[in-house]
């Protein structure tokens, strides 16, 4: 079972993920600097583990690579659990773990594409290839400028798969509606403007401008995030359970984007809420849909439906953002403990199921 996880990548790293997150949200109980901790374990991490998971799967398919990935995967495997392991007493060495295991995900996406002859994928080489550069930075800087940056490459890196899987869940959803005639197809104006706006905030953040003009970046791609939600104003989408789980979590997204432009114009101190709220209904909503409907679909399932428990799960990533972001001033209560206990919650959740269905369930490829 084990040799089967590691030669179908998605299945290993898509358990490690829930393990990491249930464990990384207990240091908040503890009398360990779970400030520092934390950022390199939800930002560095844990993401990176998502993105070993989907990328090693998905690259198979979008390259036709057709050699062995297991070697990778049991190297990536050792990497990032001596990340998460060290990150408890030495964050240099966690972030510099990460930093190769970005590297190698790099150099191992780019040899897979040129392989195939494939350049189509130009723009996840390039997101890999700045998540190690940051990681690589921060870790020799320890200059939180380039955490930050890093936490903005995931929201390119949500952009950009999000596009990918609206076009599954629009594809489903017209299926169920009894639909199986229409096409789906997400606007792409607004997700690459809302992308490359995010490479302009990414430069501009290099170069030292003021927060005022950051600001204006931010309502920008905050702007384009809730206009790409004009898509899905159908009735035959929104009457489906993950298209309004897609829905909310952009909403989210946008809003944020939005909060956090106002409060870098009007020098507010919400700044830090506003990144919270679209990093944990952003970057870690977004996860758990992936690894949901990836597992699903590379499982052997027809269709797409998400079980109660799952929707619980989303649920519990929901509230916890907001009792992070705008309860968490009233009382330590809801700015750690609730959070830390509702992530872990919906991440226990996704860990027992989808073990369950990994280990009586053959790998099956994408049925698209």
């Amino acid at each position: 079972m084990i040799n089967d996880f590691f030669t179908h990548p998605m299945r290993i790293f898509f358990l490690l993920l829930p393990l990491f997150c249930v464990l990384s949200s207990f240091i908040f109980f503890t009398n360990l600097d779970f400030i520092t901790i934390h950022k390199t374990l939800f930002i560095g991490v844990i993401p990176c583990a998502a993105y070993c998971g989907f990328l090693l799967t998905a690259f198979l398919d979008w390259t036709k690579f057709n050699k062995n990935l297991k070697p990778h995967a049991v190297i990536l495997f050792c990497i990032l659990n001596l990340a998460f392991l060290s990150a408890f007493f030495n964050t240099f060495l966690a972030n510099l773990f990460v930093a190769f295991a970005w590297t190698y995900i790099f150099i191992l996406s780019t040899f897979m594409a040129i392989q195939g002859k494939n350049s189509d994928q130009l723009s996840i080489h390039l997101l890999l290839f700045l998540f190690a550069v940051f990681t690589f930075l921060y870790a020799f800087s320890t200059d939180e400028k380039y955490l930050h940056l890093e936490i903005f490459l995931h929201f390119i890196g949500i952009f950009i798969i999000s596009f990918r899987i609206s076009i599954v869940l629009g594809k489903e959803a017209l299926v169920q509606g009894g639909d199986e005639i229409s096409v789906f197809i997400p606007n792409l104006i607004y997700k690459n403007l809302a992308i490359i706006m995010i490479y302009v905030y990414i430069i501009c953040v290099l170069a030292g401008f003021d927060k005022k003009t950051l600001g204006f970046i931010l309502l920008g791609i905050g702007s384009a995030t809730l206009a790409k939600l004009a898509e899905l104003h159908y009735w035959i989408l929104l009457k489906r359970y993950f298209i309004l789980v897609y829905y909310f979590l952009q909403l989210t997204l946008g809003t944020g984007f939005i909060w956090l432009g106002i409060s870098y114009l009007f020098e507010l101190t919400s700044s830090a809420d506003a990144l919270h709220i679209i990093t944990i209904s952003g970057i870690f909503g977004v996860i758990y849909m992936v690894i949901n409907i990836a597992g699903l679909r590379h499982s052997g399932f027809n269709g797409l439906k998400f079980d109660l428990d799952i929707k619980f799960g989303f649920i519990c990533i929901f509230v916890g953002s907001i009792c992070r972001a705008v309860f968490g001033q009233f009382s330590i209560v809801f700015l750690l403990y609730i959070p830390a206990i509702l992530l872990a919650t919906a991440f226990i959740i996704y860990g027992f199921k989808f073990y369950h269905i990994f280990k009586t369930t053959k790998f099956s490829e994408d049925p698209d």
